[in-house]
């Protein structure tokens, strides 16, 4: 009897939709760039850090994946040959699994923390924000925030359904505390609360409070996170209207300044209402 060959696999089956998400350069616009990174290494690291952020139900990849998104989509000569050499060296950063016969690669939490370590972890990150494409940069924020870890604590003076459209695109299971001030005066106050309440069917870990602002004690915006403080120019109901920065602090450059104002927030939270 012949001994039949198992069924040839194509590694790059399914490659082509990944391939052209990395050529969208907003896809990748909340994450450091790649050339920042010098060694083969830490390529194959932030491509497949891309893969779990962006493309969660994707998975496990075979390094074939990895050099067709790294020489088609980014233009960093890396054959599949050079990049199993490459993972073979950081399997503690990047978890090997082997399916149907083959190595297919995720990446580790100490692997995205590598990354951050020799990019900007410890840096003042500046994000410029253009008002021209406000689809786009309302996005942005949502993914600096869905990538950040723990609580989101927002400081923003004005409220309204323009806030909490900006926040809508920021994954359900994140806990959102929100400490304003007063609503906006172009919002209807009705229209608000019908928003806020389906807002919060979606978003259970959400929290509303207004603080007693007398004297004006809180004029500020900012965003509070469990390693980050970022700032946003225009506050997060007006994000996208008009040109403004997001300046973001990180590591040793943020400790101190996160401390002082993780107090100052927590303070402000038990002083102010419900809504």
């Amino acid at each position: 009897m012949t001994k039949q060959s198992a069924p040839f696999h194509n590694p790059l089956t399914g490659i082509e939709k990944v391939v052209e998400g990395f050529k969208n350069k907003n896809l990748t616009k909340s994450f450091p760039n790649i050339h920042d990174y010098k060694k083969l290494q830490d390529q194959i690291l932030w491509v497949l850090w891309i893969i779990d952020e962006k493309f969660p139900t994707v998975g496990y990849i075979p390094p074939e994946w990895i050099s067709e998104i790294l020489v088609d989509a980014l233009k960093i000569g890396a054959q599949p040959e050079k990049v199993k050499k490459a993972l073979a060296t950081i399997s503690d950063k990047a978890y090997p699994k082997k399916i149907e016969g083959q190595t297919f690669y995720k990446i580790m939490e100490k692997g995205i923390q590598h990354l951050k370590d020799i990019s900007g972890e410890g840096k003042t990150l500046v994000y410029r924000i253009g008002g021209l494409t406000p689809r786009n940069d309302k996005q942005f924020l949502a993914d600096v925030l869905n990538s950040a870890k723990g609580e989101i604590k927002i400081v923003d003076p004005y409220y309204g359904s323009k806030s909490l459209a900006n926040l809508d695109k920021i994954v359900n299971n994140k806990s959102i505390k929100l400490l304003s001030v007063q609503l906006d005066r172009s919002e209807n106050p009705r229209t608000f609360q019908t928003d806020l309440s389906d807002f919060k069917k979606q978003h259970k870990k959400f929290e509303l409070r207004v603080f007693p602002n007398n004297p004006k004690e809180l004029h500020d915006r900012y965003i509070l996170t469990k390693d980050s403080v970022i700032f946003v120019g225009h506050g997060v109901k007006d994000l996208g209207g008009k040109e403004s920065f997001i300046l973001v602090f990180q590591g040793d450059t943020g400790k101190g300044i996160l401390k002082d104002l993780e107090k100052t927030f927590e303070d402000r939270w038990n002083r102010s209402t419900p809504i």
